[in-house]
């Protein structure tokens, strides 16, 4: 459950060397992946059971 704000630039720059892009475009794409996985959790709590009788 790491921020990506909180992960170490060495990490990032793995990542960019296997993936064969800069790291700005990977830091920016895992920056919109973590946002759509908070979204996607948001969602999710909202989600309220129903009991039917």
């Amino acid at each position: 459950q790491r921020r990506i704000k909180s992960l170490p630039a060495s990490f990032v720059y793995d990542l960019s060397l296997a993936s064969s892009m800069n790291m700005t475009d990977v830091y920016e794409k895992l920056l919109i992946l973590e946002n759509e996985y908070d979204q996607f959790n948001s969602n999710q709590q909202r989600k309220v059971k129903k009991q039917i009788d």
